[in-house]
This record gives C-alpha cells, structure tokens and sequence, in this order.
C-alpha cells in the first residue's frame, strides 16, 4: 500500500476507533470489526459516509456480515439497505477462513482441488513441452508424473496450512527439490476457486534446473 495512502487513511482509522465496543482490526485496506448488530451498522455508516472524503471508498457488494444462524433475521433488518452481504456460514478473511466449521472444511477442500486442478495444467504443459525440441528439458525424473502427482498429494495433505497462491508459490521456489525436482518459472491464468469473486491465481510451469 502507497505510504501516501497509509497516511490518508489514519484518520479515518483513528474516527471508527472512537466506538469502543466494536472490535476493530485493519490490514492496508482491508477494515473489519466484531460488535452487536447496531454498533457494527453504525461503524458501516461512518465508513461510507467518511470515507470517499479521505480516499477510502468501500465496497458493500465485497463487504460480508458473518453472524450467527439466528441472528440472521435481525441481521438482515439491521442492514437492510446498505447492500453488504450477509453469511450464516462464514467468508474467507486475509487468505484464511473466518466461520463454521464446516465453511472451514469446504474452504480448505477447494484450496486442494485448485490445486489438484495445477497440477493437471502442469502436467498438460510438460506433455506438450515433450513435443517441442526447442525448449529446454527437464532431468529425465521430471517425466515421472505420477511420482510428481504422488509428491504433490502428500504436499496437500500436509502442508493444507497454506492459504493463499502466493504462498504456496513462496514455498515452492524455496523447497523445489521437496515438491518437484525442477524449478518453478512462471505462471498461468487458472480459474480462481473465490465464491463470487473473480481473480487471477497461480499454476505452475516447470523448466529445466
């Protein structure tokens, strides 16, 4: 986040601040806070209403209420009008999950189908890149794909930690030899797994070491 950015929104920060009996936690400009029903629309109000004046301009239809099944209903009155999306279930939080356990277990079951869904892309990649004579080639164990298919599993199962595309890129570059014997070079634009959100996420293409 611009430094010039950073220091806009300290007022802004310091405002929503005031109402102590919500709970307030912000990362560059992601604001969030935990409180009854009335206080967090009053924070939401102040927040729309301040904001555009000092270079924050939030979103309702990215904006999620998590709250318990029955408080639903009033949930639902409370906000009513201010377009943020209410959830019973939970929504994912700076590349974790905040809500039920089963939200939670749905959560991290799709994180290891995108990944799964990589490793066919990159397993189609290699395939295709056997046919090219002028690209580079891999060590002959790199061919092995369901040696690689099988280290990828083991990866998911214990490594399900991981959260978000960039650090498993991270992890990857730094452990290559754990993973895949070749080093990951570059991307592809996947599908991204968010409910109804739309990003650009992570597959991998391999190079010779």
């Amino acid at each position: 986040m611009p430094l010039n950015y950073a220091v806009s929104i300290t007022p802004l920060l310091q405002m929503i601040n005031v109402a102590h009996e919500v709970r307030h936690i912000a990362f560059a400009d992601e604001l969030s806070g935990a409180g009854r029903l009335v206080q967090l629309r009053s924070r939401w109000d102040n927040i729309v209403s301040h904001g555009p004046l000092l270079g924050y301009y939030p979103r309702a239809d990215k904006s999620w209420l998590i709250v318990k099944p029955d408080l639903l209903v009033a949930a639902e009155e409370i906000f009513a009008g201010a377009d943020v999306r209410i959830s019973t279930d939970g929504h994912k939080y700076l590349g974790g999950y905040f809500g039920s356990e089963q939200g939670k277990n749905e959560y991290i079951r799709s994180l290891l189908e995108r990944w799964s869904n990589q490793l066919r892309v990159l397993s189609d990649m290699r395939s295709m890149s056997l046919k090219q004579p002028t690209l580079p080639s891999c060590p002959d164990s790199v061919t092995d794909l369901p040696t690689i298919s099988a280290r990828f599993q083991i990866f998911n199962i214990n490594c399900s930690r991981l959260t978000t595309s960039s650090t498993l890129n991270c992890f990857l570059q730094s452990r290559p030899a754990e993973i895949f014997p070749c080093k990951i070079v570059s991307y592809l634009r996947c599908q991204h797994f968010w409910e109804s959100w739309h990003t650009h996420s992570l597959g991998y293409v391999c190079h010779g070491v």
